[in-house]
């Protein structure tokens, strides 16, 4: 079952919709989320594998990414540019930072290693490109 909620990138108040995906080990925005993107050597891509059989070497990444979850501002150590079809796509490098993740169907509990529980609403309606920025749409 994919699971998808809403949240807020600070730097340019976008909101939109967030997968959350437990089969991705790390986290992306697709380009228009952030106002810059840093250019890594090509020494120092990073590869991806997904489903399909061809490696792909991502260049773009943002560090300390600042969005809002449910009803806290939240810190994303690493965020890579791609467009994997979702506007941003948390993977378990942002998951494995609470000490417990736990989905039923309308609510997403992320509960922090000091015992505090955010409480975040799923979206009810399958995926659909959400982004606006503040309150406007595209």
């Amino acid at each position: 079952v994919l699971t998808y909620v809403e949240a807020t990138v600070k730097d340019l108040d976008i909101t939109t919709t967030v997968l959350l995906d437990i089969g991705s080990e790390v986290t992306f925005f697709r380009d228009f989320l952030l106002p810059s993107w840093e250019k890594l050597p090509s020494d120092k891509r990073i590869k991806i594998k997904g489903v399909h059989p061809t490696p792909t070497y991502l260049n773009l990444v943002q560090s300390n990414i600042s969005v809002i979850l449910g009803n806290k501002i939240l810190t994303i150590p690493l965020v890579l540019q791609y467009d994997s079809g979702y506007d941003i796509l948390l993977g378990n490098d942002f998951l494995k930072r609470f000490a417990k993740f736990t989905q039923t169907t309308y609510i997403v509990y992320l509960t922090t290693k000091c015992g505090h529980t955010l409480t975040i609403p799923t979206l009810k309606s399958p995926y659909i490109v959400r982004a606006k920025r503040g309150g406007l749409g595209y």
